[in-house]
């Protein structure tokens, strides 16, 4: 199983594409609960799932809690979500992600900046 952890303003989630991993919507909250227990798993705050899109989104965002119960949304997994979209090639810069509140639309606002990385003079994250 393929996944990416990923985390957003102090929350992490574990972000899985079902649009390749087929894996049974029913079974999907039973997952959550044992890839997000931190002491035997993974561990994170919530488990996102990545699926075919049912109204006129590019994709579809199922939530999960750690304890595998249906969250509508969370703002700092929206983020993660449409980074991941992004850079996986599901939508483009403006995206529109179906979750259970709604479609949620997110904005690249600016390419990711590498903290380690120095910039001319030296000067860190590229500043000048």
């Amino acid at each position: 199983m393929k996944f990416w952890k990923m985390n957003g303003a102090g929350n992490d989630f574990i972000i899985l594409n079902n649009l390749e991993e087929h894996l049974p919507v029913d079974r999907l909250p039973q997952v959550a609960r044992t890839l997000c227990e931190r002491h035997l798993s993974i561990g994170a705050d919530g488990l996102m799932v990545v699926d075919a899109p049912t109204q006129s989104g590019d994709y579809r965002m199922r939530f999960y809690n750690s304890d595998g119960s249906i969250g509508e949304m969370c703002g700092n997994g929206a983020r993660c979500i449409c980074r991941y979209g992004f850079e996986n090639g599901l939508a483009g810069e403006t995206q529109t992600v179906e979750t259970t509140a709604g479609i949620v639309t997110g904005r690249r606002i600016s390419p990711r900046r590498d903290p380690g990385h120095r910039g001319p003079g030296g000067r860190p994250g590229g500043i000048s």
